[in-house]
């Protein structure tokens, strides 16, 4: 999920050198052309003001983010951190600049960072720009970016009902705002609080009217709101329907280069293939799932182990398992309902100790688990 619309900041004042630059960089990134993104960022000249240097390394760490590429983003939004903290010139641009580059940064720190405190100080970091501008929208983008961190803080389970509270107060003023793509922003989150809160009709809801908005001008949201279409479906347990959604997040995501998207949706893959006792493909789609989420350090990383270790399972390659199982436990990581997690432990644990027929018991208890909770 993301705070960055892909909608220009009215502070921010372009220099006579490259304003043309950073409406193109901009309105590139809002219709999710990440690559053409990052080709226009060479047209800054190497010459520019050190402020328009940092906001062009804002901008081609924003076009990573959104493809939901975090970790090649960290370089260029410290970059920008460093430009913006040698300079410091006291007025509106350098605000301004500041206020959006911290903007990015807590969207890669919600991916990236393991301490969430990390992402609090950012926060902080940020509040007193928010609090001295008059910017209505800048305002908006910092309540969204705390509906992230709430994401965070709570492990994406359990939420309690403040956070579906503060959804529905920053819902309101994007709308109030008439900031479309803030609230498609909004909408997503919402659906996955209510997803994870086990509450299907109102995430189906929330997900279905974000698509509507999205689909009226299709961006990098566009991926994101399919692929949890189709995980509702999945936890709700309604392969039909799932693999509708996942196949068109599939296509999205493909077309966008979106590697964190494309692997969601092949995790459900694995899954509806897993339903129909198509193990080879429930293997083969699972691994492939995996390979990408570890390699971005995605949090969700459950989506692809529980059809992926079931298919093996099912073959009777039950210590192929442990080194999938054993991956759930990396930090940065969504938390799993405590029944489900206590048996994951045991299979792990056995399989460490190398005692396979006690890693199986364990194994085929936390996939029972998983079914009656909608992670399997």
């Amino acid at each position: 999920m993301s705070t960055l619309t892909g909608k220009p900041l009215a502070e921010i004042p372009d220099g006579p050198a490259v304003p043309q630059v950073f409406d193109a960089l901009r309105q590139a990134i809002a219709a999710g052309k990440f690559d053409l993104a990052r080709q226009l960022i060479h047209n800054i000249p190497s010459t520019a003001a050190p402020i328009h240097q940092s906001i062009a390394q804002t901008l081609l760490a924003k076009s990573y983010v959104l493809q939901k590429d975090w970790i090649p983003a960290m370089p260029h939004i410290k970059k920008a951190e460093q430009i913006l903290n040698s300079c410091k010139p006291d007025n509106q641009l350098w605000r301004s600049a500041m206020a959006e580059m911290l903007l990015v940064k807590a969207n890669v720190l919600y991916f990236n960072s393991i301490d969430t405190r990390l992402l609090d100080a950012c926060l902080e970091e940020l509040q007193p720009l928010v609090e001295a501008s008059d910017s209505e929208t800048l305002r908006l983008h910092f309540y969204i970016t705390i509906l992230l961190s709430l994401l965070r803080r709570y492990q994406w389970y359990k939420f309690p009902p403040e956070s579906v509270t503060h959804a529905l107060f920053t819902l309101a003023l994007a709308r109030q705002l008439n900031d479309r793509p803030s609230e498609i922003v909004v909408l997503g989150v919402k659906a996955m609080i209510h997803m994870f809160r086990g509450e299907w009709n109102r995430a189906l809801e929330a997900n279905l009217e974000c698509l509507e908005l999205t689909q009226e001008k299709p961006g990098e949201q566009l991926p994101l709101t399919c692929n949890y279409l189709a995980v509702t479906y999945r936890m709700m347990g309604k392969p039909a329907e799932c693999e509708t959604w996942c196949r068109k997040a599939l296509d999205y995501s493909l077309a966008q280069g979106n590697r964190s998207y494309e692997a969601l949706s092949k995790s459900n893959l694995a899954w509806i293939y897993l339903l129909r006792n198509n193990l080879k493909y429930a293997e083969e789609y699972g691994r492939e799932s995996f390979e990408t989420l570890t390699a971005i350090r995605h949090p969700f990383l459950w989506l692809a182990v529980m059809p992926l270790v079931a298919s093996l399972c099912a073959q009777h390659r039950v210590a192929e398992c442990g080194e999938y199982l054993h991956a759930l436990y990396l930090p940065l990581r969504k938390k799993l309902p405590e029944a489900l997690d206590v048996h994951l432990k045991k299979a792990v644990q056995y399989w460490m100790a190398d005692e396979i027929p006690d890693m199986q018991i364990a194994l085929e208890q936390a996939l029972y688990e998983a079914k009656l909770t909608g992670h399997l």
